[in-house]
């Protein structure tokens, strides 16, 4: 114990405790709130075998049956940066619950969709309310995590997603084949009403302003679940009240996000991982529609072709959590076998009781003491992943443009499924890890860019395949993606230069109090 706090004996690491959950609970909690994001996930995913159905059913063009994919992304854009605010200030479980019952009339309301112009609107709604859940999970994961566990929990909650988005156009090939489209909509539905009982059940309020380190029983119902009342409440004290902060509304809140972009790890983060998810999701567009025109597969056979990229995302997901604990264990030795080197090899030498006073003052306060890098921890394997990215982008898109085998083109999309999950994955993390304070926010802003430019290349995806082909279209993305990560290796290079400039930002001390 020092001054007040634990300190980890694996990481030498000091910490308040952030919450009273015990392991377990932890794992219960991050499989509801993977739950929650699935849903959201799986909305735009879900329907791609049944674009080509849709653009027959409503006699639009193929850029109109694109559209309603770019108006879903360019809402689930913007939107969270507005409701992952509230969520910082209001609290993340009522937040939650509003958004998961908007989504559930959404789709109940696209299952009945009359027209084309219905459809838009009702796809804007859905992603106005739906894609906010999948930052706030973050958010939840951030609350009752450290730097120590997070990368584990966030690999599992955020890559459960990716593993649904994997999964969903199989998912929706198999319903769109015995009920149309508008059963992949009616499936949408009950998913999410049945994460609703359960969020509603189940989900704690986790907010460290309204409930501190959930030891605290919050005032408001909205804020109260049942789990309380039977599992935690003679665990519910108050004794940690300093670990609450009073909050008061502030209008100048809604804009915060956007300050974080004074960050430059922030920008330098978000670009890369940005342009993989468009080039990820292009490919996901194009599949769909090139196996359908091209190939003359009926919807269950397109979804059946995507099952093995659904898999590689599976196993990526779970691969990913490993590897950003080891990234950060393994950071944590090489600094500890770096420090202990570095104490040997000095002799000991008589200096004066002021100056010994001053080193004393500055070993305590600097970032290098026991502080592993957080930045080089979570982006040590991006660059084979972004490589991985790159090679199979450019391979899928001109198997698909010579109409090479079909298994030639899964085994390609596949791969680029698997290597898109870790920069997804890492990112998040390491910005959660960066600002714990606002992880709402912060999961936000990377919503904003990677659904932004997702939906700025998913509009120009037609228009761009007809001038440069489908192989020059992969391998235009695949050439953008290499120029955006050039800088990662200059960043990685000059991080420890970036945390002793930035020491309250960078170090452990802050996020683990704040967290």
């Amino acid at each position: 114990m020092i001054n007040g706090k634990k300190q980890d004996v694996n990481t030498g690491e000091q910490s308040s405790q952030v919450t009273i959950m015990m392991h377990g609970e932890k794992l219960f909690l991050s499989g509801l709130i993977a739950l929650i994001a699935l849903c959201s996930g799986l909305n735009t995913p879900i329907y791609w075998v049944a674009i080509p159905e849709i653009k027959k059913h409503f006699d639009i063009t193929e850029e109109q049956a694109n559209l309603t994919i770019t108006a879903y992304l360019v809402f689930q854009a913007v939107s969270p940066m507005l409701v992952c605010t509230f969520s910082d200030i209001w609290g993340r479980r009522p937040i939650i619950l509003y958004c998961m019952l908007a989504s559930l009339a959404s789709n109940l309301g696209l299952v009945f969709c009359p027209s084309y112009g219905v459809m838009i609107f009702l796809r804007c709604l859905l992603a106005a309310h739906a894609a906010p859940l999948i930052a706030i999970s973050s958010a939840v994961v951030g609350d009752f995590t450290t730097r120590i566990d997070r990368g584990g929990y966030v690999g599992f909650t955020f890559g459960f997603t990716l593993i649904g988005s994997g999964l969903a156009p199989f998912i929706g090939a198999c319903l769109d084949q015995r009920w149309k489209w508008r059963g992949i909509f009616a499936f949408a539905a009950i998913l999410n009403a049945i994460s609703l009982i359960l969020a509603f059940l189940f989900l704690p309020e986790t907010s460290h302003p309204i409930v501190g380190n959930m030891s605290i029983l919050p005032r408001h119902f909205i804020h109260k679940s049942p789990i309380i009342y039977i599992r935690g409440r003679k665990r519910i004290c108050g004794l940690e009240a300093n670990t609450t902060k009073k909050y008061k509304f502030n209008i100048k809140e809604i804009v915060t996000t956007m300050k974080l972009l004074k960050d430059p790890l922030v920008i330098f983060a978000l670009v890369p991982n940005s342009l993989i998810y468009a080039t990820w999701t292009m490919s996901q567009a194009t599949m769909s529609l090139s196996l359908s025109d091209s190939y003359h597969y009926v919807p269950i056979k397109v979804g059946l072709c995507f099952l093995a990229p659904g898999i590689a995302c599976c196993i990526s997901a779970i691969l990913c959590g490993k590897l950003l604990n080891h990234g950060y264990k393994k950071q944590h030795d090489s600094r500890q076998i770096t420090e202990e080197e570095t104490d040997t090899s000095n002799e000991p030498k008589e200096i004066p009781d002021a100056q010994t006073k001053d080193l004393t003052v500055n070993s305590e306060n600097s970032p290098n003491n026991h502080q592993p890098n957080i930045i080089r921890a979570r982006l040590r394997y991006f660059q084979p992943f972004n490589l991985g990215v790159v090679i199979s982008s450019i391979l899928y898109g001109w198997s698909v443009n010579q109409l090479w085998n079909v298994a030639t083109v899964i085994i390609f999309t596949a791969i680029l499924t698997f290597c898109s999950v870790y920069p997804q994955t890492a990112t998040n993390t390491l910005l959660v890890d960066l600002h714990p304070e606002n992880s709402g926010a912060v999961s936000s802003l990377n919503n904003l860019f990677r659904c932004g430019l997702g939906s700025i290349f998913i509009s120009c995806l037609t228009k761009m395949n007809g001038s440069l082909t489908i192989g020059g279209t992969y391998t235009l993305m695949a050439g953008i993606c290499t120029i955006s990560s050039l800088c990662l290796p200059l960043v990685l290079r000059q991080s420890d230069s970036i945390i002793r400039k930035r020491p309250e930002k960078y170090t452990d001390n802050k996020a683990t109090q704040n967290v």
